[in-house]
């Protein structure tokens, strides 16, 4: 008998795999062989089935485990809940609601629907949500009607909005629950919504009502009843200044009580004295933080773009050269950049003693200075940012004559920020960046170059006004002829000690906070709520939440002070893209 021929014991799978080593069988061991194949292939098929088996077996199990890690990603329903009000800063049993959204891109009949649990309501027939639209369901439709404009809203519900957690459940005609969510004031919820005036908001209007993630305070004050809860959100804006902070303004500092007429649209200032912003009087400091217009990088004219090769660049001297000492001070030389250095762009260029990177100079100091100036500036606020390449070495930078540890070595790309803070004085300044070219071996090519910027407080105190009255009016005007629709406004206030500021006639009505940002936004999206808030920690007014859609083509600002110190505003628009 053949022994088999690779030791697996497995004289058919020898045979089959065609051993040569084995005799010829004969014809009963053909049949022999062949039954044994056959048993062989019916083991391997069988093998394969059960395989399938196990996988059809586990497949639902892991589409069942695929589809609840996206639930809690996603709603697995049309109509689920977007947006709840379960405790109002005012009239709380009056003002409690809850909105739902249709996902979907086209509209559902709700009719028969109840909502569960802590309320309870059934909708009636012929309720449709539209696809993407909003529905409302308020415990007094009629008092929400009044407060937001809103129309259409449903109600009443029975039952309460607990402000320490419930459950609302959405149920379809058959009973089977279409969306739930379970809020609380605990663990990863938002605070916000429990009694401060914000609304209980999905943050992504797709995403499950289950996980607290999903939920924030929403933007608004009083919330956003059938409409985007976040309507801001991934949106790009172009924004354009409509008033400077220093434009003119119309203002009357008579003293007497002028009422209410002078803060309408049509009311004629055209016997108001005028000045440029800010107002003052006594000894104020204030203004807004510009850029100072007289530093210049290396290697660009006066408008700023780059000089051709060769021609000498307009703001850096060269004090010291090496390469002529008796030549300084000299205007330096636009060069052409040897290959190993960064290479020369639009924003500036190498600077030297001669025009080329790519001859020899002598080696020794090399001295450029640069000068600027802070007219009209605070000095105390000044800041300077510089990046600089070299070859080969900067040793130092001299601020008016101090210096100031800046120093830098390579050729091949900028350093990274230097910033200067003080040392600044009133009016002229002097910037000296001393370099030195070290000697070979080899070639010896040196030269400088530098980005250099920087900002300061823009004096600002225009126009004095004398003291006495404890009011003082103010009006300006600005055009603006986009969409409201899809338009936020933004005032930047600066005052003490306090205002109040009317929009087309329309006031903004102050109430208090503890912190806010430095500037009023006023918003115009759809339906437009606006309230004012002062934050005497920040000394400016906020806008929390529009109320009056008040922004028109033609727009005026005003505002009417208490306790006069100062005063100045910008506005600013910003418009989405649609």
């Amino acid at each position: 008998m053949a022994g088999d021929s690779n030791g697996d014991n497995d004289d058919v799978s020898d045979r089959l795999a065609g051993d040569s080593s084995s005799p010829l069988p004969s014809s009963e061991r053909v049949e022999e062989l062949a039954s044994a194949g056959a048993a062989f292939f019916r083991r391997v098929l069988q093998a394969r089935a059960a395989s399938h088996r196990l996988m059809k077996k586990l497949l639902p199990a892991f589409l069942l485990l695929l589809a609840g890690l996206a639930h809690s990603l996603r709603a697995d329903t049309t109509v689920v809940i977007n947006e709840i009000m379960y405790h109002p800063a005012t009239n709380e049993p009056a003002l409690e609601w809850v909105e739902f959204r249709n996902q979907n891109s086209v509209a559902v009949d709700i009719s028969g629907w109840t909502v569960t649990n802590a309320i309870q309501f059934a909708f009636p027939p012929g309720t449709i949500v539209r696809g993407g639209d909003f529905l409302v369901l308020a415990i007094a439709p009629a008092t929400l009607m009044a407060a937001t404009g809103l129309t259409n809203v449903y109600g009443p519900f029975t039952g309460q909005l607990p402000n320490g957690g419930a459950t609302i459940e959405l149920r379809n005609i058959n009973g089977r629950l279409m969306d739930s969510v379970s809020y609380g004031v605990e663990g990863d919820w938002p605070v916000g919504p429990d009694g401060s005036g914000v609304s209980l908001a999905k943050f992504d209007r797709n995403s499950a009502s289950g996980p607290p993630a999903n939920w924030a305070s929403s933007e608004q004050m009083g919330g956003t009843p059938g409409m985007d809860n976040f309507p801001l959100l991934g949106v790009v804006f172009s924004e354009s200044k409509l008033a400077r902070i220093d434009q003119p303004w119309k203002f009357d500092a008579s003293g007497s009580d002028l009422g209410a007429v002078w803060r309408e649209a049509g009311f004629d200032d055209s016997a108001w004295a005028a000045g440029p912003a800010l107002f003052y009087n006594g000894t104020v400091i204030a203004g807004e933080v510009r850029p100072i217009p007289t530093l210049f990088n290396t290697g660009v004219g006066t408008n700023g773009s780059a000089l051709p090769v060769s021609a000498r660049d307009p703001h850096y001297l060269l004090t010291v050269s090496a390469q002529n000492p008796t030549n300084p001070p000299v205007a330096a030389i636009v060069m052409v950049n040897n290959a190993g250095w960064l290479a020369n762009d639009t924003a500036s260029s190498w600077i030297g003693a001669v025009s080329s990177g790519n001859v020899n100079i002598n080696p020794g100091n090399y001295f450029f200075q640069t000068k600027f100036s802070l007219a009209g500036f605070d000095s105390s606020s000044a800041q300077v940012n510089l990046n600089v390449a070299v070859d080969n070495d900067l040793t130092n930078v001299f601020l008016n004559g101090a210096a100031t540890g800046v120093a830098f070595s390579g050729f091949n790309g900028f350093s990274s920020t230097f910033t200067l803070t003080n040392g600044f004085v009133d009016g002229t300044n002097t910037l000296e960046f001393q370099t030195v070219n070290q000697p070979g071996p080899g070639t010896n090519p040196g030269g400088f170059r530098a980005l250099v910027n920087g900002t300061a407080l823009a004096i600002l105190t225009n126009t004095f006004l004398r003291p006495g009255p404890t009011t003082y009016y103010f009006r300006t005007s600005f055009s603006f002829t986009g969409d409201v629709a899809t338009t936020v406004l933004r005032l930047h206030p600066q005052v003490a000690d306090g205002a109040v500021f009317y929009l087309n006639g329309s006031r903004f009505r102050p109430t208090t906070c503890s912190r806010a940002p430095t500037c009023l936004r006023w918003k115009s999206i759809r339906r437009a709520r606006a309230r004012m808030a002062w934050c005497s920690e920040r000394n400016c007014w906020r806008c929390l939440s529009p109320r009056h859609p008040s922004l028109w083509p033609s727009t005026n600002w005003r505002r009417r002070p208490t306790r006069f110190s100062g005063w100045n505003c910008s506005t600013t628009a910003r418009t989405r893209s649609t």
